[in-house]
């Protein structure tokens, strides 16, 4: 699951500031599961057994809703775009992710944290991460680019996988170009970051 912020990073040597208070992981899944029960994608008596379901950890609320309730992906991805405010991106496999931004970066790093640089134009880097608003990822994609303005989507965990499944195979040297046009302009991530529609802005 993904959000889209504008963040402008500042150097490696600058200091953490002080964490913004900030819903809980349960909240944010409960008020996910309210938007879904709203739109009628699954019953209220199904969300309760979903979640008694990845209680035990052995599977993740996502892969439950999903696979054993048949809530549609897009439905997913829109109920987390409408929470975070931000562009929901579903894996494509026509993208040719820039090598260039995993030249520093380990690929088995990225799997668990999920999170993930998608392309870049000028001083703008879209990143791709399940959440948006933690604290942590957002001061690594900082520290891994230091000076640049980050541009936040939210992503499905299997979604982001699948992305760094694909850069795995397209190779980490060299640069093999950006993300095709045409899905940035599906998912309308304008480079305008002040844009009212295009997310939140943090500096540090």
């Amino acid at each position: 699951m993904m959000i889209e912020t504008d963040v402008v990073a500042s150097g490696t040597g600058a200091k953490r500031g002080s964490r913004a208070s900030k819903p809980s992981r349960c909240a944010i899944e409960q008020n996910v599961l309210d938007s879904l029960v709203y739109r009628g994608m699954i019953s209220l008596s199904d969300v309760s057994a979903a979640v008694d379901d990845s209680k035990d950890g052995s599977v993740d609320l996502e892969t439950v809703l999903l696979d054993r309730y048949r809530v549609p992906k897009d439905a997913l991805g829109s109920a987390l775009s409408d929470y975070y405010q931000c562009p929901y991106l579903p894996y494509d496999e026509r993208t040719i992710i820039d090598a260039d931004l995993l030249k520093t970066l380990n690929l088995d790093y990225l799997k668990k944290n999920l999170w993930l640089p998608i392309t870049r134009r000028g001083s703008l880097i879209d990143v791709l991460t399940i959440d948006p608003h933690d604290f942590d990822k957002s001061w690594d994609v900082r520290r891994t680019f230091p000076g640049m303005t980050i541009r936040y989507a939210v992503g499905l965990r299997r979604d982001i996988e699948q992305f760094l499944h694909l850069a795995k195979g397209q190779g980490t040297s060299g640069s093999i170009g950006a993300i095709l046009g045409e899905l940035v302009n599906e998912i309308h991530l304008e480079p305008a970051i002040d844009s009212v529609s295009g997310g939140i802005d943090e500096s540090d």
